[in-house]
């Protein structure tokens, strides 16, 4: 598959970003490592920290772009992600590493991917059903969805970030851009992401309260 590399980030001819997980899964494997070492000598506080600094800055440079990806590759990433977090907590393999996420107050991969394509979305000033007609419906304030041919075009950030934001009541949208930002990530943080379907049944009942 033809690749190119740039700012960081490896594009293939069909954007299958499977060339730019193995890459990042790379650089995650060093970033685990590290971790056990700063575990062994460390407070909790600077592994987290270091957490930070060596693991999540790789996890979230370019993920509105290749949080689209397949689930496989998204899995792999995640996989990647709880062995980190057993590195630093030192959390048995068999155990469930859910309540360490909420502890440690750390984004899953999903979460992350969710936080940053909503954030970006958000702030694109995007068109609402209600600036395209009158009619005073549910899904007023909803943002619009175009049409589209093709599934890349499902991919894009903006495209991809408004259908998540329309997943949540109008009213979470309906306050100033930090408030929103606040309230998304304690949102996400108290139960951690751990799947899209996940966030989808937890968007659900939200609107339902």
């Amino acid at each position: 598959v033809d690749s190119t590399k740039h700012l960081g980030v490896i594009l293939d001819t069909c954007l299958s970003w499977n060339l730019h997980i193995d890459s990042l899964c790379l650089k995650l494997g060093s970033a685990i490592f590290a971790l056990k070492r700063v575990n062994s000598v460390c407070t909790e506080k600077a592994v987290k920290m270091s957490y930070h600094a060596l693991f999540e800055s790789h996890l979230r440079y370019g993920i509105i772009l290749w949080g689209e990806s397949s689930c496989q590759n998204m899995q792999r990433v995640f996989l990647m992600q709880k062995r980190a977090i057993r590195a630093m907590t030192g959390l048995p393999p068999r155990e469930s590493c859910r309540e360490r996420f909420r502890d440690l107050q750390i984004f899953t991969v999903f979460s992350l991917y969710i936080y940053e394509v909503m954030l970006y979305a958000s702030q694109q000033n995007l068109t609402r059903n209600m600036d395209i007609h009158n009619h005073q419906t549910r899904f007023a304030r909803n943002f619009n969805i175009p049409a589209h041919r093709t599934v890349l075009y499902t991919k894009k950030p903006s495209y991809a970030g408004a259908k998540l934001l329309n997943l949540l009541p109008a009213s979470t949208m309906d306050v100033p851009a930090r408030t929103f930002k606040k309230w998304l990530q304690n949102w996400l943080l108290e139960d951690p992401v751990y799947s899209m379907e996940e966030f989808f049944e937890r968007a659900r009942v939200l609107r339902e309260e």
